[in-house]
């Protein structure tokens, strides 16, 4: 279930107006000033620091950290949009996909953080426009269908143990990052001898997960061993094998965008009700309207309009009446 926190920042700027600030996205909990911004989301943060200006250049400062308990693992980051172009880049890269999407990405020495932790990279910005809306990770771990395998050797035996290794074998020209392995054996092992190479773990029955440490990225057409003791009752082998790895996730965030009817209202004039509008992909969402940590409106996909502004029921587009 999507659980979405949406602030909404409101000026006052002269007596007589009162402008709504809308560019916000599901998931998430923005502050922001003429200085930055912090994008709040359930199990990290992304801080977007102006550190100075020199003439038509900003020296811009990012910092994420993981306020949850599993670490981040080879973090990437999305924006709306970079506000600029960005030259000298540090501690990170930007990456354009095929479809010309640009993110940015870590380095591989600083690519997973750990919970209360943080990693931070900084680069200069050209032709600055503003402040990104939105700024969020865009890794997922998938299951790798193809291009690699995973054998099993006997090293040495004697009555019911024996030294084996894994070697897992990347056969494609594009790296498998953060991979981790899982399989069915009829051993149970008994001490990791790599263990610079990966941690394991016991699923229980003999259902065992490999995952990468050092060896976290497996680079092209190259392979990586794991080596183990174990017991065994029998000749050793392993089945149904599956093998994850962390991914750029392409994210439409645009489609998540609040939107409103109107961006004014004006002190005086007959009206003072704005609908709020947001689209998303999920079946079932929460979506709440927050003032300054205060919840003032529930975002509904129903078609009640009177009290809503919702015109049709179930075309993903949810909306809220606010007075």
């Amino acid at each position: 279930m999507l659980q979405s926190k949406i602030k909404k920042i409101m000026s006052i700027l002269t007596s007589v107006c009162i402008l709504l600030s809308i560019i916000t996205t599901i998931s998430i909990t923005v502050s922001a000033d003429s200085n930055g911004a912090t994008f709040e989301y359930d199990n990290y943060t992304v801080d977007y620091t102006i550190n100075s200006t020199y003439g038509a250049n900003q020296s811009i400062n990012v910092t994420v950290t993981n306020t949850g308990s599993e670490t981040i693992k080879n973090w990437m980051l999305s924006y709306d949009d970079f506000c600029g172009d960005i030259i000298d880049i540090w501690n990170a890269v930007i990456v354009e996909t095929d479809s010309g999407t640009a993110y940015i990405r870590n380095v591989g020495s600083n690519a997973n953080i750990a919970p209360n932790d943080s990693i931070y990279f900084g680069y200069t910005l050209t032709n600055f426009t503003g402040i990104p809306a939105n700024m969020s990770l865009c890794q997922e771990r998938v299951e790798k269908q193809s291009g690699f395998t995973a054998t099993l050797n006997v090293v040495s035996d004697w009555n019911t143990s024996f030294n084996g290794e894994i070697i897992l074998a990347n056969e494609t020209d594009k790296p498998i990052e953060w991979w981790e392995l899982t399989f069915d054996s009829n051993f149970s092992i008994t001490e990791v001898t790599t263990s610079w190479a990966a941690d394991c773990v016991d699923n229980g029955n003999c259902n065992y997960t490999f995952k990468g440490t050092y060896t976290g990225i497996v680079a092209p057409n190259s392979s990586v061993i794991l080596g183990f003791q174990a017991t065994k009752n029998g000749e050793p082998m392993i089945e149904d094998i599956s093998l994850t790895e962390v991914v750029y996730k392409e994210t439409l965030i645009s489609d998540n965008h609040l939107t409103t009817n109107t961006k004014e209202i004006l002190v005086g004039t007959d009206s003072d009700t704005v609908y709020f509008y947001l689209s998303t992909l999920e079946e079932s969402a929460n979506i709440t309207l927050y003032e300054n940590d205060v919840p003032v409106a529930v975002f509904y996909d129903n078609g009640n309009y009177a009290t809503y502004g919702d015109d049709i029921q179930g075309d993903g587009v949810y909306s809220a009446k606010y007075d």
